[in-house]
């Protein structure tokens, strides 16, 4: 039995400390947004014993809920598995709404979100590189696609929200405006947008740009916090017309926009 009770004792450790317990997941149904829950083990002489012989219970509180809440599983299932796989449950969060353009039907999945019929078009519309140089009324693309945006809002809508969508490139392009969304041009673009450059490491990281290769950038990113004694380096992106999530920065790496790829700092 000594065994047995040094066993249970090394799965907790004696003082909550040093132990092999921890909690990872969704947060249980009823919980959703506080943040809070509790694991117990029991340990029982005998396992048709109705009262165990010692129990312990580990109480914690996700620090991804305290910006932001976390997700539905409608938003979770619309985010995680179709576009960033490697975001760690709990250990992101969803800081804004979808910001939703006219034509966008409400029946789409971003309908899932609690308050995103509650966002006006009229006083917040962004991206992700427009959040980076703290812009919340208009889009920032590489360069502008008539047909990516038509089949999104349709036709009718078209015109009306192309006033609210700027190129990159057109703006910002080095040497010159080409057509294309290169690196170098996200570079011009930050230095006179946010007043930053390109650094060699995350560490001290203001921006993170995201893509498919080092020339290509297909994601910005901006640097919120850095969690208290650990190496978590909490950044913010909005996900195009969806959410802004709050995240560990590595953890976009292998989704939709590919890896980082490129640091700024001021």
């Amino acid at each position: 039995m000594q065994a047995e009770r040094d066993a249970f004792n090394a799965l907790w450790g004696t003082d909550y400390a040093g132990g092999k317990l921890w909690v990872e997941g969704v947060l249980p149904q009823g919980q959703q947004g506080d943040g809070k829950s509790s694991l117990t083990m029991s340990y029982f002489e005998n396992a048709s014993d109705a009262n165990p012989l010692d129990k312990v219970t580990i109480n914690y509180t996700l620090f991804g809920a305290t910006v932001g809440r976390q997700p539905t599983p409608a938003e979770w299932t619309v985010i995680k598995p179709d576009q960033l796989p490697n975001l760690v449950d709990c250990e992101w969060s969803i800081t804004d709404e979808p910001t939703l353009p006219p034509g966008v039907p409400a029946n789409l999945a971003y309908s899932g979100s609690p308050g995103y019929d509650a966002v006006d078009w009229a006083k917040r519309w962004y991206n992700c590189y427009a959040w980076t140089v703290d812009e919340t009324t208009l889009f920032w693309d590489g360069v502008i696609d008539p047909a990516f945006w038509a089949g999104i809002v349709g036709a009718n809508n078209l015109q009306q929200v192309l006033q609210r969508v700027k190129s990159i490139d057109a703006e910002y392009g080095k040497p010159r405006p080409d057509g294309s969304f290169q690196i170098r041009d996200l570079d011009n673009f930050y230095e006179f947008r946010a007043d930053v450059g390109p650094i060699g490491e995350v560490k001290n990281a203001k921006v993170i740009s995201y893509g498919p290769m080092r020339t290509r950038s297909e994601h910005g990113a901006l640097k919120k916090d850095e969690i208290a004694d650990s190496q978590l380096l909490m950044f913010e992106s909005k996900l195009g017309v969806m959410h802004r999530i709050y995240h560990v920065w590595n953890q976009l790496d292998g989704g939709a926009f590919g890896r980082a790829n490129r640091y700024y700092w001021s």
